[in-house]
């Protein structure tokens, strides 16, 4: 599983997916790994059920642009995303710890699984948030760059940020739990 960081994957990697965390550059292909041995789960862009929920959302910021006089901010933009994870990914412990149980111990698990089933809780709501950033970045919709964040005070939670710029002190949170 795991191999030392280096410039790439300042976090390490784990079974070859950079390890993502508030430094990470790029969010498809990385993995989130809990605070405990529970699910690996890799941001897998590359299937077509993330790629077929991308481009719905996309459809819908475009259809919303036409029709607006000046267009849409980043903020609004980042709330249709955010809307678009609850629909699509309803927050849903019960649901999540029975598709996530094969894979506790750290085994991978695809983000698009969850998506698949139609549950999450904040660690995937926050990945699948943080995805579709990335490639609203990446398709120049938006710009700026998203990160991951997560904590355990008080009981863990994880998003994603999107900033401008770096340090940019307007950074927006994007929190679909």
């Amino acid at each position: 599983g795991y191999r030392e960081a280096d410039a790439a994957s300042p976090n390490g990697y784990h079974f070859d997916h950079p390890i993502l965390g508030r430094t990470s550059t790029q969010i498809t292909g990385g993995v989130s790994l809990g605070g405990s041995a529970r699910e690996a789960i890799v941001v897998d862009g590359e299937s077509q059920v993330l790629q077929d929920a991308y481009y719905d959302l996309a459809i819908e910021i475009a259809t919303k642009v036409v029709s607006s006089i000046n267009g849409l901010s980043s903020k609004q933009v980042l709330e249709m995303c955010k809307d678009k994870v609850r629909a699509i990914m309803p927050y849903s412990d019960s649901k999540v710890e029975a598709i996530s149980a094969p894979y506790h111990g750290d085994k991978l698990v695809g983000l698009s699984r969850y998506v698949e089933q139609k549950a999450g809780v904040c660690r995937h709501q926050g990945l699948l948030s943080a995805y579709f950033t990335e490639r609203l970045i990446d398709d120049s919709l938006i710009r700026g760059q998203v990160r991951v964040e997560r904590n355990d005070v008080d009981g863990a939670h994880a998003w994603a940020i999107w900033e401008e710029r770096a340090d940019d002190p307007n950074a927006i949170v994007i929190d679909p739990a």
